[in-house]
């Protein structure tokens, strides 16, 4: 599905079709922008009292997905990956652990599903508009059809569809933990995929570790 404006469909709040056909639009372009976008920026992960921020750069390109995070609070951690193959670097140990993706779940790819398959778990409702970054955003709030799940709040860039905040909500409403983030650009980071490439490449100086 290509990443256009809002369907017109998903402007119709009073009819139920079209509200669930527009919300499931959206979370499928959350999870394609993801996928597809060139981005680059920080993001903030909270829950409690624990705060920790990341920078990530994100490449599309003819050979698939390439992406780079790197916490920037508590001890240095590195990601590469291409597809769903990861390199986990840990500096002090001069340690590198290769192994296979197992979800695709990881922000700003928060759903890794359909929309139309998370809507037969979820009710979903478009709440307007807000800013997250400066990037104008729609704001899609996902409610549990049952008790054993939680509420989510997810806050999408208007123009891509990219995921730039997720809120997990209890019962009460109550935020349990938050990702967000509090700078990002998209389309550039093309630059990174060569990068990206020849740090998954040149490991020497590493203990490599390919998990069973």
């Amino acid at each position: 599905m290509s990443v256009q404006s809002l369907p017109a469909s998903a402007q119709q709040p009073d009819d139920p079709v079209a509200t669930r056909k527009g919300a499931a639009d959206w979370l499928d372009r959350i999870q394609q922008a993801a996928q597809q976008q060139n981005y680059e920026g920080t993001f903030v992960y909270q829950r409690g009292g624990y705060v920790q921020s990341s920078r990530i750069a994100h490449v599309a390109s003819r050979d698939g997905e390439f992406e780079r995070i790197e916490t920037l609070d508590g001890k240095p951690r590195k990601v590469l990956r291409h597809n769903d193959e990861l390199y986990t670097f840990v500096p002090e140990r001069k340690l590198c652990v290769v192994e296979r993706r197992q979800t695709r779940d990881s922000f700003p790819a928060l759903l890794g599903a359909s929309g139309e398959h998370v809507m037969s778990v979820y009710d979903a409702k478009l709440l307007g508009k807000d800013r997250v970054a400066g990037i104008d955003a729609q704001v899609v709030e996902l409610v549990p059809k049952d008790a054993y799940r939680f509420t989510y709040k997810l806050w999408a860039d208007a123009r891509t569809g990219l995921l730039l905040r997720s809120q997990t909500l209890d019962a009460d409403d109550h935020v349990l933990e938050q990702i967000a983030f509090s700078q990002l650009q998209t389309g550039g980071a093309t630059g990174d995929r060569n990068a990206i490439a020849a740090g998954m490449r040149n490991l020497a100086g590493w203990t490599v570790v390919r998990p069973p």
